[in-house]
């Protein structure tokens, strides 16, 4: 079955579409294999100071993100060499969606074509908890305070 393009993003409550990506040490990484455990899935896009803001920190916070209770995953649209993104197993890693087609299926791409910044945290079932736009510094501490109050 093929998953279409979204004009907007997800909703609270709505299942997270199943892709598979690469990322640097896989070709195909299939997302659905995260399920069981809090996701944070962040679509940074191509390199911008909000997402480089989010990134730092989340950095700050990094043991938060243990892969038991808690994975991060970013979506990345520049090319793997070009960017300075590295996974940090257990708990961070990066997805490289260089044709945006992912970022699609999030609705992270508008009708126009702009990038739309935005982190989702999904539930171990992999269902839409909260969708976050992130628009710019203090989108991390905004993630973070949401991820304190999980069970």
């Amino acid at each position: 079955m093929q998953l279409q393009p979204r004009a907007l993003p997800l909703t609270v409550g709505e299942p997270a579409p199943w892709f598979s990506c690469r990322t640097r040490d896989k070709q195909r990484y299939a997302f659905d294999t995260v399920a069981g455990r809090y996701v944070v899935l962040s679509f940074l896009g191509p390199s911008s100071a909000s997402g480089e803001a989010l990134l730092q920190e989340l950095w700050a916070a990094r043991t938060r993100f243990d892969d038991v209770r808690i994975a991060f995953f970013g979506v990345a649209t520049d090319a793997p060499e070009n960017a300075s993104l590295h996974d940090s197993v257990p708990g961070i890693r990066f997805f490289w969606d260089t044709d945006k087609s992912v970022s699609a299926l999030y609705g992270a791409v508008a009708e126009d074509g702009t990038y739309r910044n935005i982190s989702y945290v999904l539930d171990p079932t992999l269902r839409v908890l909260a969708a976050l736009p992130n628009a710019g510094p203090g989108h991390g501490a905004t993630l973070l305070a949401l991820l304190d109050k999980l069970p």
